[in-house]
């Protein structure tokens, strides 16, 4: 079952092929450990920026064919109102060669074809329909893995265990990283016809209702329409109520759907934890922290995350100890930015205090005045830019751009200023908790 491996990784999902594959590149022999339970039931990553879209590529974990068959995506279109106005386009740099275009492609079909590309690299083994079930964590560089498959049992030596195996891993527990989840959505997703989305080409971004409503081509024709329930006591609500929103052929074509049934749910929630490294344990992608799917961010970090892992290893000459305080260290501002932009767009776009229809308004506003404003957002979105006051930064003009607006006089000039005021303290709370993350 296990080989003599270097380095175990535990999840085969996109941040466990990524962080396999490159290690493999520093001559270490990798296991790729994959449960593979209920995979048809999952309902996750499918947007992938176009940064990603090249790491991937560049790790031979996506082939041109894989990539003719996932829905090519140039950005994105913001509706605003349910109304014939224009969305908004917020479009990729057409200027970074091989990285102005995006893909989604359905989830499942994406873990498939990952997974059957890393077990293809060399080095890398694949243990299908296997998971760690224990940890004997010694000292960076000597572990000792216990995995199980079916009725077999076996203790596996090796230098690195990667925790790769997502926000509720398992092995992150097992190497005592304590965690913490707060706030927290539950999410449905349905698939249509691509012939019903308004902007082809495009992902779709629908405001109006309590919460945005996201839908893109997933490719073969076929679209997913994803939205956040509101969840009352009975924890269920009326998928009309979420999408009234929506353009008349898009609304048909998801209540079709929802009438035949077949939609696939999750539920997100913000997990931070305490530490990304312990002993010979490294946490990657979402094991290592998640946040609101609002940015769809998830799948840029889980590889920036095996970049960065490599890079550290190879850096160190194969101290794993060495390589695994450089990790932790360098992973921390993309973390904490993104984090940050997760929290601070989902409550602009879905919130209903007056502090934040303001802020919703600013953003609106920036978006439709400022093609660098648009180029910027869209930039932090897709994780190119990384920097946490670049998050603030762009805060900023979005408050400015909130004080734009006409006020209606002295009375409605002192609501707009009061707004922007109570923004102050829980921008600096969210700020400071953002800067706690490890």
């Amino acid at each position: 079952m296990s080989g003599d491996p270097d380095v175990i990784v535990a999840g085969g999902g996109v941040a466990g092929c990524a962080a396999a594959s490159c290690l493999a590149t520093l001559g270490w022999s990798v296991l790729l450990v994959e449960p593979g339970q209920h995979e048809e039931r999952r309902l996750s990553g499918e947007f992938i920026h176009p940064a990603c879209v090249a790491d991937l590529a560049e790790l031979g974990l996506l082939a041109p064919a894989d990539i003719a068959r996932a829905a090519p995506l140039r950005g994105f279109a913001v509706f605003a109102e349910p109304s014939p106005t224009p969305p908004m386009h917020l479009l990729y740099r057409s200027g970074d060669a091989g990285r102005s275009t995006a893909l989604a492609l359905d989830h499942g079909t994406l873990r498939r074809t990952l997974l059957d590309a890393a077990g293809r690299i060399e080095r890398v083994s694949v243990a299908r329909g296997c998971r760690v079930v224990g940890l004997d964590d010694g000292a960076p560089g000597r572990s000792a893995v216990h995995l199980a498959r079916g009725g077999q049992r076996e203790t596996v030596p090796c230098r690195l265990l990667v925790a790769a195996d997502g926000a509720s891993s398992r092995v992150r527990d097992m190497a005592g990283i304590a965690h913490r989840r707060h706030g927290g959505a539950r999410f449905s997703g349905y698939r249509i016809g691509s012939e019903a989305l308004p902007a082809p080409g495009l992902g779709h971004v629908f405001l109006g209702a309590k919460h945005p409503v996201l839908a893109y081509a997933i490719g073969d024709g076929a679209a997913r329409v994803l939205f956040e329930q509101p969840v009352g006591p009975d924890r269920r609500a009326r998928p009309d109520e979420c999408t009234a929103m929506l353009p008349a052929p898009l609304r048909e074509a998801l209540g079709a759907a929802v009438s035949a049934g077949g939609g696939l749910g999750f539920a997100a929630r913000h997990v931070a934890v305490s530490a990304v490294v312990r002993g010979g344990v490294a946490l990657v992608g979402d094991a290592a922290g998640s946040c609101h799917p609002l940015t769809a961010s998830g799948m840029s970090m889980a590889v920036a995350d095996a970049f960065r892992l490599r890079d550290a290893l190879c850096r160190a000459s194969g101290d794993v100890a060495l390589a695994l305080r450089l990790y932790a260290r360098e992973r921390r501002a993309q973390q904490r930015a993104r984090m940050l932009l997760a929290a601070l767009l989902h409550d602009t776009l879905g919130g209903t205090a007056p502090a934040m229809e303001f802020l919703r308004d600013g953003l609106l506003r920036y978006w439709m005045r400022s093609a660098g404003g648009r180029a910027a957002s869209l930039q932090l979105i897709a994780s190119t830019e990384t920097r946490v006051h670049a998050v603030l930064h762009e805060l900023a003009w979005v408050a400015l751009h909130g004080l734009c607006r006409p006020p209606g006089g002295l009375s409605g000039l002192a609501r707009q200023v009061g707004a922007m005021a109570k923004l102050a303290l829980p921008i600096m709370r969210l700020t400071t908790d953002t800067i706690r993350i490890q």
